[in-house]
């Protein structure tokens, strides 16, 4: 028999409503797009992005380090096939703007839901995904930025990358921008994105049903449960 309970409710008791962190989750964003002059990524040319589709949600619930509360997500199985590249300075000073700009495309006003970004807080996440998730091929930007001094003439800024192709994730870096015996010197990268939905704690999750079609939620609605 289908019943509507909340999601954060049926993560947190896999024994009274079966292990579901594994099973996807009709979950579709809107339409947005977003635009980047040539100059602001320092990659000498427009780059826009539109809300892409065909990709395979999973819940996680995952308690933030920083706030101690509990937060459902939902994870893109897979990453984006269109790829945001940085350059140089440029890249390095906007890159994480930019980063976020992309994640919030999405998002979902009906559900309530926003597009989020990978970073120190959120990273964890990915350790609670199912084993085939942990798989998936594709590296992906996170919105996060680096210095460092290797000798004390220079200075190499970049931005963090999160790897999932093996059952262990891995984030590194990409250098962006290297400065040091006064002059400077830019590197390309480009890196796609893995969309990271948050969903509201009330949101509702149907069960029960036998087909293998992927998991339906709603907006919060009392009348259901």
């Amino acid at each position: 028999m289908e019943k509507w309970v909340t999601l954060i409710e049926a993560l947190k008791n896999p024994e009274k409503y079966n292990d579901i962190s594994s099973q996807r989750i009709a979950y579709e964003p809107e339409h947005r797009s977003v635009t980047f002059g040539a100059e602001l990524l320092g990659y000498g040319e427009t780059q826009t992005f539109e809300t892409e589709y065909g990709l395979t949600y999973y819940p996680a619930l995952y308690q933030d380090p920083i706030s101690h509360q509990e937060v459902v997500y939902l994870v893109a199985s897979d990453v984006t096939t269109k790829k945001l590249a940085l350059y140089g300075k440029k890249g390095y000073e906007n890159g994480i703007e930019a980063i976020i700009a992309v994640q919030m495309l999405y998002g979902n006003s009906e559900l309530e839901t926003e597009g989020r970004n990978w970073h120190q807080s959120t990273i964890g996440i990915l350790d609670l995904l199912p084993t085939f998730l942990k798989e998936s091929f594709g590296i992906f930007w996170m919105a996060s930025s680096y210095c460092y001094a290797p000798t004390k003439d220079t200075v190499i800024f970049g931005m963090h990358y999160a790897n999932l192709k093996t059952t262990k994730f891995f984030h590194g870096h990409f250098q962006l921008y290297r400065k040091g015996n006064n002059s400077g010197y830019g590197y390309p990268s480009n890196c796609a994105i893995k969309p990271l939905i948050q969903l509201p704690k009330n949101t509702l999750i149907q069960l029960g049903s036998t087909s293998n079609a992927p998991l339906e939620i709603r907006h919060f609605d009392p009348n259901l449960i």
